[in-house]
């Protein structure tokens, strides 16, 4: 299966890369009135690659600003109510420093960036191939949409059954 994770720092990611200028109106990306885009576009590419494999994985988080503060069920009530996302939701963890969870510490690893190991902002996204190997890290600014190629090339590759 290939795992896409939207830990609110979000657990999809391929490299943030140039996008190009937009041509039209529909080139453009704008976030909702609770100024969030990956939600809902997470849960669009969920819908619509689920069932080629497509997983994604979300963490809350309050390292940043103290975003998501609340107990699990408090997160998840916010969360259910403002977009309603059809993947899986966990619980809240760290995912720098002394209490990281171990599988941030695995994914850092695996996908550091030319600004280090650590996780910068929100929304983060690792993208783990079908064989559980993290391929790519995109940054917080990255538009789950402008993975999607990426994200198709990877679903289309067989598991490797040996493993």
């Amino acid at each position: 299966m290939t795992l896409l994770s939207s830990a609110l720092v979000a657990l999809i990611v391929l490299t943030a890369g140039f996008q190009a200028k937009p041509q039209n109106i529909y080139g453009f990306n704008v976030l909702d009135i609770d100024e969030n885009q990956n939600y809902a576009q997470l849960n669009d590419l969920f819908a619509r690659y689920h069932d080629q494999g497509l997983e994604v994985l979300a963490f809350p988080c309050n390292q940043f600003l103290g975003q998501e503060p609340g107990t699990d069920a408090e997160i998840k009530a916010k969360i259910m109510k403002r977009w309603n996302p059809k993947f899986d939701l966990f619980a809240r963890i760290d995912v720098n420093g002394k209490n990281e969870a171990p599988l941030y510490t695995y994914l850092k690893d695996a996908q550091s960036t030319w600004f280090g190991k650590d996780i910068g902002w929100n929304y983060v996204k690792f993208v783990i191939d079908r064989n559980g190997v993290p391929v790519n890290r995109y940054t917080s600014t990255t538009d789950p949409y402008s993975m999607e190629g990426f994200l198709k090339k990877l679903l289309a590759q067989p598991p490797n059954n040996n493993l």
